[in-house]
């Protein structure tokens, strides 16, 4: 990432305290070199410095910046010690099944956005409903959630695979290698899966299926490209959809498949994907996942494409799109 604004901000005021204030212009000529930083113009940085200062994150005494009253509220205590570091812990909550074992764990930001929504959500590659909250010792009860209830991701980074990857084990699915130097056990379950999947998997690059339900779009292209079509799909189509590393899948009982089949040749036609309009659509869907203690206090649409940058993968859409279509 060469456009790392919540690392930006950090550095700005690591700066401050280590210097006691700095001029504007020896923030940005010590700082843009960084890689991080490297595809940020100086125009944006300048708009950027306005922000924080509007926002009393940073303070202006002329020429210097120093650190801004609501700067020194939020990281003041124990000498600054919070900006020490760039990410900070969340609170979390156990999450435990009916038989009483933990399954997992979520934050405490995603299981008040589930409450809102009454939703389910994945954790350890199932779909679960909440059944009641313990708050004092920060556990949530959980039974298995009722087919048809499409879940929400359940943690501040869904474990998402690349695209290579999850290409790799199709081709492992649909192939008939050995490889030796597995397990029995290990390849007995390989070779269930390529009994249940190689064949469907090896009719195209990537099948689709329609039914009285919806359509599933079986990938195999990792959740960082599935979540991205997910969102397109989404901001064109107005459908419900849920994305694994393994499909893409939309829960509609109405949408024609001309629509659908429409929308494919558009994502395939050149510039598509460089749409500003279509991209605004997009990180205007984005989870509110919480990746930096920082990110709280960019401006709302640096805070949107620190997530989109996080879980979105375009290049690697277009590569896809292009081989499958």
């Amino acid at each position: 990432n060469d456009t790392a604004w919540h690392l930006l901000l950090h550095q700005i005021m690591a700066l401050c305290l280590e210097r006691g204030g700095i001029r504007r212009g020896d923030s940005w000529r010590i700082l843009h070199g960084a890689h991080c930083f490297s595809s940020i113009p100086e125009e944006q940085y300048v708009r950027f410095i306005d922000f924080l200062l509007k926002k009393e994150i940073l303070h202006n005494d002329g020429e210097t910046l120093s650190m801004g009253l609501n700067a020194e509220k939020a990281f003041g205590k124990k000498n600054f010690m919070e900006l020490y570091s760039v990410f900070s812990t969340p609170q979390e909550f156990e999450v435990i099944g009916v038989t009483g074992d933990v399954i997992g764990s979520i934050e405490l930001s995603f299981l008040e956005r589930l409450l809102e929504s009454d939703a389910a959500f994945y954790l350890a590659g199932q779909a679960w409903s909440i059944e009641r909250i313990e708050w004092r010792k920060k556990a949530v009860f959980v039974v298995r959630a009722p087919a048809g209830k499409i879940p929400q991701w359940g943690s501040i980074t869904p474990g998402f695979l690349g695209y290579e990857l999850s290409r790799k084990i199709r081709d492992i699915f649909v192939s008939t290698e050995d490889y030796p130097y597995l397990r029995e056990d290990g390849r007995a379950l390989l070779d269930s899966f390529r009994r249940d999947k190689r064949d469907f998997l090896a009719s195209s690059f990537a099948p689709i299926e329609q039914d009285h339900k919806g359509i599933m779009w079986h990938t195999n292209a990792g959740g960082f490209v599935n979540t991205t079509l997910r969102f397109a799909i989404v901001a064109e189509l107005g459908v419900q959809v849920q994305a694994t590393n393994e499909y893409v899948k939309i829960a509609s009982e109405t949408l024609p498949w001309n629509d659908f089949t429409a929308l494919l040749d558009r994502m395939s036609s050149p510039g598509y994907w460089e749409n500003p309009e279509l991209m605004r659509k997009i990180i205007a869907l984005m989870p509110n996942y919480r990746l930096s203690k920082f990110q709280g206090y960019l401006p709302d649409e640096l805070q949107m494409k620190l997530v989109a940058d996080t879980i979105l993968d375009v290049e690697n859409v277009k590569r896809f799109i292009l081989e499958s279509i």
